[in-house]
């Protein structure tokens, strides 16, 4: 479906449930009473996501079929509905180049009819293909991620907190999901996760290539392979490693003053393994990034692993 809205020469939004009011260029709240003082039901639709963003031009229509404008006469109004900064919109930037923390902030808050869709109608978004099992419920968003991580090294994919509103994508499920918000993995349950993240970006200029190809899906979770030396965020000067890392990722948020800020979450180690705590924060440090992986000028070519313990998100627990 992406790819018959890209190559379209034209798509239409209909909001079937507004008026557009062209003194002022605003649309209407929602006309349905099941609606009462809500936006129209369009900006809610997971699958309209791809249906706003695919398309090269776009006219949106309301229920009135009144002509409202395109996308790039109604940008502003869109983004301040979406929260899809302008220029994605207008294609001044290519979405594609967004973080994936980012594009996955659009999805937060929307909702869909089957719960499997919250994770397949971003699969264009997130230019990947994964086979589609309906019936596998909340399990679905949980495998796109894992699904990603085999061809992405944009780490703000881990970049993510426990959303105040709760995991609004699955209140179609009556009774969303629990989890534990102080003892998670690196993946999200929801992208309402990301809902304070359509900020983050990465930066190749401070990127730091992890080593042994990175990080993978293992049985246990995700692992890192770390450089195996002493005074790094995983080993103590001595070479123990620490009871408690601070995991600086490849993902920065500019502050207010217009300098970088690196991202970091906080793990504990349990055994051989760590799990997240502290999910309902992300670390900063201005200028910082992941420690270099070179000693004495040599690239570090011995590595130690690093493995976040990941659990399952069950709908009835």
């Amino acid at each position: 479906m992406f790819e018959w809205y890209f190559r379209a020469t034209v798509c239409y939004g209909y909001l079937y449930d507004v008026d557009w009011i062209a003194t002022s260029r605003q649309i209407s709240k929602s006309t349905d009473p099941k609606r009462p003082d809500q936006d129209s039901a369009w900006f809610e639709r997971g699958w309209t996501l791809q249906e706003l963003l695919a398309p090269r031009y776009m006219e949106f229509y309301d229920r009135g079929w009144n002509f409202m404008g395109t996308k790039q006469d109604l940008a502003d109004l869109l983004q301040a509905k979406t929260g899809i900064a302008k220029q994605y919109l207008t294609g001044a930037s290519n979405f594609k180049a967004a973080s994936v923390a980012t594009k996955m902030s659009w999805m937060a808050g929307r909702t869909t009819t089957e719960i499997e869709d919250i994770a397949y109608s971003m699969l264009g978004l997130l230019n990947i293909n994964m086979e589609i099992h309906y019936g596998e419920g909340v399990k679905a968003f949980m495998r796109l991620q894992r699904t990603l991580m085999e061809s992405s090294t944009d780490e703000s994919i881990f970049a993510w907190t426990i959303p105040t509103k709760g995991l609004t994508c699955y209140r179609g499920l009556g009774q969303a999901p629990k989890f534990s918000p102080t003892n998670w993995g690196l993946l999200a349950p929801s992208p309402d996760c990301f809902s304070k993240y359509n900020d983050l970006v990465v930066l190749p200029d401070l990127y730091v290539p992890r080593l042994s190809g990175g990080y993978r899906w293992t049985q246990q979770g995700v692992q890192f392979q770390m450089p195996m030396k002493s005074g790094t965020e995983v080993t103590n000067l001595f070479g123990v490693a620490r009871k408690e890392v601070t995991l600086a990722l490849n993902c920065w948020r500019y502050g207010t003053d217009g300098k970088p800020y690196n991202i970091s979450i906080e793990l504990l180690r349990n055994g051989s393994v760590y799990r997240r705590v502290k999910c309902d924060d992300l670390g900063r440090k201005k200028g910082s990034k992941p420690k270099t992986n070179r000693v004495l000028g040599f690239d570090q070519v011995i590595t130690r692993p690093l493995t976040i313990t990941q659990p399952e998100l069950d709908p009835f627990t």
